[in-house]
Protein backbone atom coordinates (compact mmCIF):
# COMPACT_ATOMS: atom_id res chain seq x y z
CA UNK A 1 0.00 0.00 0.00
CA UNK A 2 2.52 2.30 1.05
CA UNK A 3 4.37 2.04 -2.44
CA UNK A 4 1.14 2.74 -4.02
CA UNK A 5 -0.02 5.73 -2.41
CA UNK A 6 3.84 6.68 -2.80
CA UNK A 7 3.52 6.40 -6.74
CA UNK A 8 0.15 8.39 -6.70
CA UNK A 9 1.75 11.52 -5.51
CA UNK A 10 3.94 11.40 -8.37
CA UNK A 11 1.04 10.04 -11.09
CA UNK A 12 -1.01 12.46 -13.10
CA UNK A 13 -4.17 12.62 -11.66
CA UNK A 14 -4.45 14.71 -8.91
CA UNK A 15 -7.05 12.63 -6.66
CA UNK A 16 -6.77 9.12 -5.51
CA UNK A 17 -9.40 7.74 -3.37
CA UNK A 18 -8.51 4.18 -1.13
CA UNK A 19 -11.28 1.69 -2.09
CA UNK A 20 -11.38 -0.20 1.68
CA UNK A 21 -14.96 -2.23 1.02
CA UNK A 22 -13.02 -5.23 1.51
CA UNK A 23 -11.34 -4.26 4.85
CA UNK A 24 -12.15 -6.73 7.58
CA UNK A 25 -9.85 -4.89 10.48
CA UNK A 26 -7.69 -1.82 10.28
CA UNK A 27 -5.28 -0.97 13.50
CA UNK A 28 -4.05 2.25 14.65
CA UNK A 29 -0.63 1.84 12.35
CA UNK A 30 -2.68 1.51 9.15
CA UNK A 31 -4.86 4.75 10.25
CA UNK A 32 -1.76 6.60 10.94
CA UNK A 33 -0.56 5.80 7.82
CA UNK A 34 -3.94 7.20 6.22
CA UNK A 35 -3.58 10.60 8.22
CA UNK A 36 0.30 11.03 7.37
CA UNK A 37 -0.43 10.14 3.43
CA UNK A 38 -3.62 13.05 3.64
CA UNK A 39 -0.84 15.40 5.14
CA UNK A 40 1.45 14.39 1.94
CA UNK A 41 -0.86 14.89 -0.25
CA UNK A 42 -2.59 18.24 0.89
CA UNK A 43 0.77 19.67 1.05
CA UNK A 44 1.14 18.20 -2.52
CA UNK A 45 -1.98 20.31 -3.78
CA UNK A 46 -3.28 16.65 -4.26
CA UNK A 47 -6.32 15.01 -2.62
CA UNK A 48 -6.48 11.76 -1.34
CA UNK A 49 -10.01 10.08 0.14
CA UNK A 50 -11.27 6.83 1.56
CA UNK A 51 -13.89 5.18 -0.51
CA UNK A 52 -16.37 2.61 0.35
CA UNK A 53 -15.27 1.60 3.94
CA UNK A 54 -16.34 -2.14 5.04
CA UNK A 55 -19.19 -1.69 7.88
CA UNK A 56 -16.23 -3.70 9.85
CA UNK A 57 -14.01 -1.01 9.88
CA UNK A 58 -16.44 2.14 10.19
CA UNK A 59 -16.17 2.30 13.84
CA UNK A 60 -12.19 2.03 14.03
CA UNK A 61 -12.31 4.57 11.46
CA UNK A 62 -14.55 6.76 14.02
CA UNK A 63 -12.43 5.89 17.17
CA UNK A 64 -8.98 6.69 15.88
CA UNK A 65 -10.79 9.89 14.50
CA UNK A 66 -10.17 9.75 10.78
CA UNK A 67 -13.43 10.94 9.58
CA UNK A 68 -12.84 14.42 11.30
CA UNK A 69 -9.41 14.40 8.86
CA UNK A 70 -9.51 12.39 5.70
CA UNK A 71 -13.22 12.71 3.43
CA UNK A 72 -14.82 9.37 3.35
CA UNK A 73 -17.32 8.70 0.27
CA UNK A 74 -19.76 5.68 0.01
CA UNK A 75 -19.69 5.93 -3.71
CA UNK A 76 -17.12 6.31 -6.59
CA UNK A 77 -19.39 9.44 -7.57
CA UNK A 78 -19.43 11.10 -4.62
CA UNK A 79 -15.73 10.60 -4.30
CA UNK A 80 -15.20 11.86 -7.95
CA UNK A 81 -18.18 15.04 -7.55
CA UNK A 82 -15.38 16.05 -4.29
CA UNK A 83 -12.46 15.29 -6.06
CA UNK A 84 -13.21 16.96 -9.68
CA UNK A 85 -16.31 19.96 -9.22
CA UNK A 86 -17.66 21.01 -12.05
CA UNK A 87 -17.03 24.81 -12.51
CA UNK A 88 -20.01 26.50 -12.55
CA UNK A 89 -21.79 27.66 -16.41
CA UNK A 90 -22.77 30.51 -14.80
CA UNK A 91 -20.59 33.34 -14.14
CA UNK A 92 -21.83 35.89 -10.81
CA UNK A 93 -22.14 39.50 -12.14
Amino acid sequence: LENEVEKSLTAPWKATALRLTDVLMIDSDSCNFILNSVKKFQDAGRYLAILDPSAQIEASLSEFKIEDTVPIFGTERAFEDAAFPKKSLFRKT
